[in-house]
């Protein structure tokens, strides 16, 4: 699946979507392997709550731009706003250098952080 489609899912998206955390995980390749006793990733819970969880946004972000800044934010501006934004940067010290990699912006703040790693991903072309 390509990263404008699980861009595009994940703005659609409207809560914690386990297939969504999977199909993330499994196209960027950060799967770890697999018992014998698993039957599929999800069973297995080796997949992190991408959607479902800020600590697993975040482990995501850390995992597939080690060495990145992350600023995350709270707060609408107007009606139309989302509540929840990030912004993905080159360096931890993103004052280095300002202009963010890649911006999420969605009511939920777990999917704001999985938007923006995916948009710097596509933007420093870590993964394609």
């Amino acid at each position: 699946m390509s990263i404008d489609a699980l861009i595009e899912r994940l703005s659609a998206s409207k809560g914690a979507d386990r297939d969504l955390d999977a199909d993330i995980a499994i196209a960027l390749e950060h799967v770890p392997e697999r018992g014998w006793w698993s039957i599929d990733y999800l069973k297995a819970d080796i997949i992190p709550g991408i959607t479902s969880s800020v600590d697993g946004a975040i482990k995501f972000a850390e995992r597939a731009l080690p060495d990145h800044g992350r600023l995350n934010g709270k707060g609408r501006c107007g009606e139309q706003e989302q509540l929840y934004g990030c912004a993905i940067f080159r360096s931890l010290d993103y004052q280095d250098d300002d202009t963010p990699l890649g911006l999420g912006e969605h009511d939920l703040e777990p999917i704001a952080i999985a938007i923006a790693v995916l948009r710097a991903i596509q933007t420093s072309g870590a993964k394609e």
